[in-house]
């Protein structure tokens, strides 16, 4: 049983156990595992894929950071580690980082694996492919998973820090950060929140354009939610709020 540290609801570290799932093997030809040696140490061997469900889920988000300590490196092609929400999305290579190829302490941004989004993690995993030995392993220990410092989204100056953001002012006074045309917030919608980045649409789910089905003119891409259905142009039983960039 493995045990990995993660973030509580006040950001403090909560050390928990996992089990380790039942998953089909990637490829036919794949000869390889992982063993557990202590409950804070694991050992990847050859070219394997391994998955673990924790015992109790836990919050992520861009600000998210992986630290892992390297005891013993093989020279493979990639070492990683995946983080997934269910593992129907385990095939998703973009969620897994690259660990170094050097032994020592690491401290690893892994926010962006999803994009920017917040999640509730339930599944880590473990992958090497190509590994050049098979009876060598990868060894990790000291896993932890901890809640990197917040950034706010607007500088001194009042503008917003994201290149892909506008600084708007709504009709209020109030400064918010609505991001550019082919872009969404990452928690969805057009406004940029505090824990939010604004991404293309390209690597996002949340984009709605004309056509689509809408809650809020901010879900749409071009800001009109007209009876749940985004448009280009808006009836006059639809009321405008007002907002300008400075």
């Amino acid at each position: 049983m493995l045990s990995v540290s993660i973030p509580d609801e006040k950001g403090e570290s909560e050390l928990i156990n996992t089990t380790l799932v039942a998953f089909e093997a990637r490829n036919p030809l794949e000869v390889g595992g992982v063993v557990v040696w202590r409950k804070n140490t694991i050992e990847i061997f050859g070219e394997t894929f391994r998955a673990f469900k924790l015992s109790k889920s836990f919050s992520f988000n861009k600000n998210t950071r992986l630290e892992v300590k390297l005891d013993n490196v093989n020279d493979a092609q990639m070492t990683g580690v995946c983080v997934y929400e269910t593992l129907e999305s385990a095939n998703n290579m973009k969620q897994c980082v690259h660990l170094p190829t050097e032994v020592g302490q690491v401290d690893i941004n892994v926010g962006f694996l999803l994009n920017d989004r917040r999640a509730n993690i339930e599944f880590i995993a473990f992958i090497q492919a190509n590994p050049a030995l098979l009876e060598y392993g990868t060894s990790l220990s000291e896993i932890a998973f901890v809640q990197g410092e917040n950034t706010d989204i607007i500088d001194e100056d009042g503008k917003c820090k994201d290149p892909n953001a506008l600084t708007t002012m709504l009709q209020n006074g109030n400064i918010t950060c609505i991001c550019d045309v082919d872009y969404v917030s990452s928690g969805g919608g057009n406004e940029q929140r505090e824990l939010d980045s604004c991404i293309s649409c390209v690597s996002s789910p949340y984009c709605f354009f004309e056509g689509d089905y809408c809650s809020l003119n901010v879900d749409c891409n071009n800001e009109i939610c007209d009876d749940g259905i985004c448009k280009t142009t808006v009836s006059s039983s639809v009321p405008i709020i007002l907002i300008w960039s400075i």
